[in-house]
């Protein structure tokens, strides 16, 4: 039985995944656009199996960000590690849209890994063929 609950589980990722590849290539094309601003912002919290929940707002239940030295303070006052801080970018970039040629700005989100951001760096995002002012990042 578990074996079919996990079949079905991977079969609806897979579609989403197909879905969400399909409607790229098919209204999106890739363009050049420039970061114009950015903020780091952290997490405190893990998703590993068996551990702690993260640090959520009150108001919202939405992980809790915040100011990233502040987090390394915050973490083991909630009995979290320094292996338990999740580093995320928030950034602005400004792109030229194909329909109308004029330029635009969309705001994504990112959970850094090891790529390094700073102001006036290229990134490749996906600008729609339809809706000049609509865009998004991977």
């Amino acid at each position: 039985m578990k074996s079919k609950v996990y079949g079905i589980i991977a079969l609806g990722v897979a579609g989403i995944s197909f879905a969400d590849r399909s409607d790229r290539s098919i209204n999106y094309t890739e363009v050049n656009a420039k970061i114009t601003k950015y903020e780091n912002r952290c997490t405190i919290g893990s998703t590993s199996r068996g551990s702690k929940r993260a640090l959520v707002d009150k108001k919202t239940g939405d992980p809790l960000y915040m100011d990233c030295d502040i987090a390394k303070l915050i973490a083991p006052k909630y009995g979290y590690s320094k292996h338990n801080i999740v580093k995320h970018i928030k950034f602005t970039y400004k792109y030229q849209s194909p329909v109308d040629g004029k330029f635009y700005t969309d705001v994504a989100t990112q959970e850094i890994v090891f790529k390094e951001f700073r102001l006036g760096k290229n990134v490749q995002v996906y600008a729609h063929k339809e809706n000049p002012n609509k865009s998004r990042y991977r």
